[in-house]
């Protein structure tokens, strides 16, 4: 199976979990999740407060699925993760959280 390249913000996120489900064993991983889920603030858009609903059902849902067999690993990057809605967070507590620091010198 070949890798894909999606835009999260067209795709429809529940097409994609139940695509990953059937070719198992499957990796969904989202680049700089931030962009999709930073902490939601006073005056927020409707649309984004769904789509992090969504997402997060969705991920909820991948991780505690009681089929037999499940093979998703579901992976997300950022480099600021202090920006990440605090309901991301403790989405994957029981997940696991790797930071890596990268230090440049000049």
């Amino acid at each position: 199976m070949g890798a894909y390249s999606i835009d999260p913000y067209t795709i429809d996120r529940q097409a994609l979990f139940e695509i990953a489900r059937e070719k198992q064993p499957s990796v969904i991983f989202f680049d700089e999740i931030d962009s999709l889920m930073s902490a939601r603030k006073e005056g927020e858009h409707e649309a984004s407060r769904r789509l992090k609903t969504e997402f997060m059902t969705q991920v909820d849902g991948a991780a505690t699925s009681s089929e037999a067999g499940d093979r998703l690993l579901i992976m997300a990057a950022t480099n600021i993760p202090w920006e990440l809605d605090e309901a991301v967070l403790r989405s994957v507590g029981g997940g696991v959280q790797v930071y890596v620091y990268v230090w440049c010198v000049l």
